[in-house]
């Protein structure tokens, strides 16, 4: 799971938003508002301002990365209220709400799953859909981490040789229940293609920064031309270490490119002895 930057949004877009939403909450109860809230959402698209808006959000999700925000192995399709819309009809069309979400993760995972603490200091909590009644939650102490405000790598750490999390909180507490349920209700250690997929990200970024350290060190016009095979004849007249420079940075982007971010962020992190001769690269 990513944690997300803070992702500001246009002021023409936080307007539609926030008109949109004013709607729902202009309605006399709780069970009116989780109806509009469901049938606004599906309309959201259905005229031409409308779709060009969403889509403008949509973008702006997928800047902080395209890869579904929860399990970050494959490109993300919709977008996914982190507190479902059919308990908070109140958060439908709030930015701060919105994450960019795989349709695996988004149908088969998360859903409309939403466990809340039953207090704000106890460690017991309760789930709204086994749970459910027509009455607004009391609360939105949630258990699932939420990629715009929380920080899953303060949560778990990444096993470098198996690819699963392992939570770094004691039991019993409110942050291991939290990391729980989340590592639970996602699958995330789980899903033997979602594991394996993140143990290939493991070897591919030691791979592209290993190729990164020979670009910076003594780079061969075979290795410069691997990054830029698409420059002309013009572009390898250069000198070997302006080449060399510009190789290095394509590298970087295609490295910053690769699903798992927190795979890469786990890296430097849990290995930070394999970046001595690429120091730099600790803070990409």
């Amino acid at each position: 799971m990513l944690h997300l930057p803070p992702l500001p949004l246009k002021p023409s877009l936080q307007r539609y938003l926030a008109q949109a939403q004013a709607q729902i909450n202009a309605l006399p109860d709780y069970r009116t508002q989780v109806k509009a809230a469901k049938t606004t959402w599906q309309s959201k698209k259905k005229q031409k301002a409308q779709r060009r808006a969403f889509e403008r959000n949509e973008r702006a999700l997928q800047e902080a990365s395209p890869y579904c925000h929860y399990c970050e192995a494959v490109p993300g399709v919709a977008i996914d209220h982190i507190y479902p819309r059919g308990f908070f009809p109140e958060l439908t069309f709030v930015w701060d709400n919105y994450t960019w979400s795989c349709f695996t993760c988004n149908t088969t995972y998360k859903g409309a799953q939403c466990r809340l603490f039953k207090t704000k200091t106890s460690t017991a909590s309760f789930n709204l859909v086994k749970n459910y009644r027509f009455e607004h939650p009391p609360h939105t102490d949630a258990l699932l981490l939420n990629p715009r405000c929380d920080d899953p790598l303060d949560y778990w750490t990444l096993d470098l040789e198996t690819a699963h999390w392992h939570i770094k909180a004691p039991k019993g507490s409110r942050a291991y229940e939290r990391a729980a349920y989340t590592l639970d209700l996602l699958q995330l250690n789980h899903r033997p293609r979602l594991v394996a997929s993140r143990q290939q990200a493991i070897l591919d970024y030691w791979a592209l920064l290993e190729q990164y350290q020979s670009l910076l060190s003594e780079p061969t016009p075979e290795q410069i031309h691997a990054q830029l095979p698409h420059k002309s004849p013009r572009f390898y007249q250069r000198p070997l270490l302006e080449q060399a420079s510009l190789a290095a940075l394509a590298l970087q982007r295609r490295l910053l490119s690769l699903p798992h971010p927190s795979v890469w962020r786990s890296l430097q992190r849990e290995a930070p002895e394999r970046f001595a001769a690429v120091p730099m690269a600790l803070f990409w």
